[in-house]
């Protein structure tokens, strides 16, 4: 298969994984929503269920990013100059949210009660906040791998 016919066929795959990490993305913030009490108008705690599932597809949301958005960039596989300098900006910041993530995920999700501790609120919208800034620099990265952009954006 010549070099032509591989790109279309990477850009689809690309625009796969890009969608199947949305999709976890989204799912994981509508539970970080439930986790966090913001659809009462009372605060309180999660229930253990919702704070494991929360938990679970944080993980997963953290490896659809890293086993497709980010695989080809960790790799230096990646050719489109475009998407390497948005890359070169982006990535390490993005490395220190999901470090952080990890370590939420390690501190809640084994714990039967950890919905009792008087932190997770706290951690919740640290997190949350941590969540946000990484959010939009994958917006960044995913914007110029569509070719969304024609300039790389400033961070």
């Amino acid at each position: 298969m010549s070099t032509s016919q591989q790109t279309p066929r990477r850009r689809q795959e690309s625009l796969k994984q890009i969608e199947h990490m949305l999709a976890e993305r989204d799912a994981m913030l509508r539970l970080l929503w439930k986790a966090s009490g913001r659809e009462s108008s009372l605060p309180h705690a999660p229930q253990p269920d919702l704070l494991k599932d929360f938990t679970s597809l944080l993980t997963d949301y953290l490896a659809a990013a890293h086993f497709g958005l980010y695989q080809r960039l960790a790799e230096g596989t990646e050719r489109r100059q475009a998407v390497r300098r948005v890359a070169e900006q982006v990535y390490a910041r993005i490395g220190t949210t999901t470090q952080a993530a990890l370590d939420f995920v390690d501190r809640y999700a084994e714990r039967g009660n950890a919905h009792l501790d008087p932190k997770l609120p706290d951690d919740l919208g640290k997190l949350a906040d941590l969540l946000a800034e990484r959010m939009r620099l994958e917006d960044q990265l995913i914007d110029v791998m569509l070719d969304r952009t024609a300039k790389a954006p400033s961070v």
